[in-house]
């Protein structure tokens, strides 16, 4: 039988704050991606490249969602940058995102260790305010039931 495609009403896109098990967001719009950054590598009178593993990379984009405002001003770990001032440690995020198939099993992808390294908003006159956050994960899991 032909597994039915997912829906988006099927993915939820949640945050987990540095501090514990608190939820600090939740989108309904995001992307995700998994990248093996390879190495070709040509030895001397091959015309075949091999192909070498190199650096392996999680990044994404979330938006369309609600943020708790608290954390929205942490993102670098303080609450105001400026010339001349220290930099702090920025602090680290979960990102989970849940799939649930219309045949009753579910997907999650784990992202740990996040920084999130840029914040767009977009403001204009009488519309809802409009906010993306770039991020990048240094760990990954997949579950699968």
């Amino acid at each position: 039988m032909e597994k039915k495609p997912i829906l988006s009403k099927h993915v939820t896109v949640k945050i987990q704050g540095p501090f514990g098990p608190e939820e600090v967001g939740e989108f309904t719009e995001c992307s995700h991606t998994r990248e093996l950054d390879a190495k070709e590598y040509l030895p001397i009178g091959s015309e075949v490249a091999l192909q070498l593993e190199g650096t392996k990379k999680f990044n994404g984009n979330l938006s369309q969602g609600k943020i708790d405002e608290t954390m929205a001003r942490i993102m670098w770990g303080q609450y105001q940058v400026q010339r001349g001032q220290s930099p702090e440690d920025a602090p680290r995020y979960v990102i989970t995102i849940t799939k649930k198939y219309p045949d009753g099993t579910t997907g999650k992808d784990i992202y740990g260790d996040v920084l999130f390294t840029k914040i767009d908003e977009r403001v204009r006159g009488g519309e809802i305010v409009e906010q993306s956050f770039d991020w990048v994960g240094e760990k990954w899991e997949n579950e699968y039931k």
